[in-house]
């Protein structure tokens, strides 16, 4: 009776210790370890680390003095001082349908900036050494074709090429000369453009 007993006891002392490796298999696999750097969810979804937003890159369309205008319409009107220095300010002006803006007129710098407060609304250019490597068929082959198509007030014969998307537009009547005349404005619509910036030049006389 006593070897009986004792058989009995120790398939009782068996059948409890598979039942607790058992339990302890189901709660480990319920609970997801949780990694250096937090969990799973703070990584992303494929619990990889995710990487802290970083600033966009200003756009670049590989034409150096285009390039230089864009750098700078994105900087605060501080900025541009700090970089360019105290510039000749006339208030109250108006670039087309930019009303009322700032002209800032910086001797470093060979271009016009309209500023509103602290934000810089349109950097136009018109100086002749500094458009002469910038050409229509130079734009042209870096962004495509124009999102508008319209008329110039620099003549009969030109047109106002403008790709607002992207912050750029221009004046030309001949794709392989030297644009007349250069506009780099913060990004907006087409319809934004034609609203708040563009006005028709109306008819020309001569």
């Amino acid at each position: 009776m006593d070897l009986a007993n004792e058989v009995i006891d120790r398939y009782r002392r068996g059948v409890a210790a598979t039942l607790l490796l058992f339990a302890a298999s189901l709660l480990s696999s319920c609970q997801r370890p949780e990694r250096a750097g937090g969990t799973a969810h703070d990584r992303g979804e494929a619990g990889q680390p995710t990487s802290p937003a970083k600033p966009s890159s200003p756009m670049k369309t590989g034409i150096e003095n285009l390039d230089k205008l864009i750098a700078l319409r994105s900087a605060s009107r501080d900025a541009l001082a700090s970089e360019l220095g105290t510039p000749q300010v006339n208030p109250d002006r108006a670039y087309e349908g930019l009303v009322p803006v700032d002209q800032l007129r910086f001797a470093a710098l060979s271009a016009f900036v309209y500023a509103r407060g602290e934000r810089i609304v349109m950097i136009y250019c018109e100086d002749k050494a500094f458009l002469q490597p910038i050409t229509a068929t130079g734009i042209t082959a870096a962004l495509g074709k124009p999102g508008l198509l319209l008329r110039s007030r620099a003549g009969k014969t030109s047109n106002l090429a403008a790709y607002p998307e992207h912050g750029i537009a221009f004046s030309s009547d001949n794709d392989t000369a030297p644009v007349e005349f250069l506009e780099v404005f913060p990004p907006m619509t087409p319809d934004e453009y034609r609203r708040d910036v563009y006005r028709d030049p109306g008819p020309f006389i001569r």
